[in-house]
């Protein structure tokens, strides 16, 4: 998956540099726990379907099911009022600085802040993935299932 490696906007085809600077900015740690993980995707088994995975804590078991839609309705706003726009906000500004970065005649600077914002860049994905996917959709999918499962009863 691409997400896991540095941005492909940090990769020129003109600049021959940029293997040498995205090796750089690869280090285990960052989005992974080491170079062999980095392509590992564990399975969470036939449950998984009807489950989530085991890292993500269910937030609609304590719910009552009367609370259910408004809960849905909560989390989505949180997610289109405040998550999403955070991410574009700072998605604009690392862009931003990326522009400026390749304009600098300095390599070492250069290399230096793409290496920064490459773990930026990874930071804020951990966090979109944590805010928006987990807490927020796969909630808001857990919270769909209660009702659907609810619903089969009656």
């Amino acid at each position: 998956d691409n997400d896991l490696n540095a941005p492909s906007s940090l990769q020129s085809p003109n600049n021959p540099d940029s293997d040498a600077v995205m090796n750089d900015l690869s280090p285990a740690g960052v989005g992974y726990l080491s170079d062999e993980d980095r392509n590992f995707l564990q399975g969470e088994g036939d449950a998984a379907a009807e489950a989530l995975p085991s890292d993500i804590v269910d937030m609609t078991k304590d719910i009552r099911y009367a609370d259910l839609p408004g809960f849905i309705r909560r989390l989505s706003s949180d997610i289109d009022d405040k998550e999403i726009p955070h991410v574009r906000l700072t998605l604009s500004r690392l862009e931003g600085r990326l522009k400026l970065s390749t304009k600098e005649e300095n390599k070492e600077k250069q290399k230096k802040e793409l290496s920064l914002l490459f773990k930026e860049s990874q930071k804020l994905r951990h966090y979109a993935n944590n805010k928006v996917t987990k807490e927020g959709i796969d909630q808001i999918t857990m919270a769909f299932k209660r009702i659907e499962s609810e619903r089969r009863r009656v």
